[in-house]
């Protein structure tokens, strides 16, 4: 009777595990509805990947077009938004006339235009990059649990409405050509501008144990996790 039990509960991790790992791999836009008060919903997994587990695509802040480790693409200021005739902006331009996310610098204007939104560009049908508020609405209305899935390190964020939940992985950040802290450290972009400091844009970070508001250069890749 005792391995009986065991196996039936075997069985129905292994379908669980089945049936949240689907939830990407049959179609990326299948959202969490969290009961969260605003009604946001989030997607299962990050953008460019196949299951929740998956890092998907890194993007500098205000790209469109997202890179995997393997592309070993360069994030630095010399390859910041370049613009369509082949001119590089770099840091220089960063809060000047050129800058085309000038005005994303400073109060008030704390979401990307959706022209610059990666999450909107590539899924359309209300998709967008989470503001700083959203992620905040994240933290309050979810129970944050440091665990492995499917051999990734990461947060399970469970809601405490209605027990629905999400896996954030781990995945690091890209810096040049390298990937780091991946397995240990999460960095998810959101679309607030840093407005302190021009240059950089608020981020979510988090590691085992702890989770907060910190801020990046904008060249550097991050994960996005979409939400509608």
């Amino acid at each position: 009777m005792k391995q009986n039990n065991m196996k039936s509960i075997r069985i129905f991790i292994f379908s669980a595990v089945t049936l949240f790992m689907s939830a990407c791999t049959d179609r990326l836009t299948d959202g969490v509805d969290l009961g969260l008060p605003s009604g946001t919903i989030w997607a299962s997994c990050n953008l460019g990947a196949n299951t929740p587990f998956q890092e998907g695509l890194y993007y500098a802040w205000g790209e469109t077009k997202g890179y995997a480790p393997a592309d070993r693409h360069d994030f630095w200021w010399d390859n910041y938004l370049k613009e369509s005739n082949g001119n590089l902006r770099h840091w220089k331009s960063c809060g000047t006339e050129l800058d085309p996310l000038r005005n994303y610098s400073i109060p008030g204007s704390d979401r990307l235009p959706l022209e610059y939104d990666a999450a909107h560009v590539a899924l359309g049908d209300g998709w967008h990059i989470p503001t700083y508020i959203q992620f905040e609405e994240l933290i309050s209305y979810c129970d944050w649990e440091w665990t492995t899935i499917g051999g990734t390190s990461g947060y399970k964020v469970k809601s405490k409405v209605n027990r629905n939940f999400i896996f954030l992985p781990a995945n690091g950040y890209a810096d040049g050509t390298m990937i780091c802290g991946a397995d240990e450290w999460g960095y998810y972009m959101t679309s607030t501008a840093y407005s302190s400091t021009v240059g950089y844009e608020r981020i979510l970070y988090f590691f085992n144990g702890d989770k907060y508001w910190n801020f990046s250069s904008r060249y550097n890749g991050l994960s996005i996790r979409p939400v509608r």
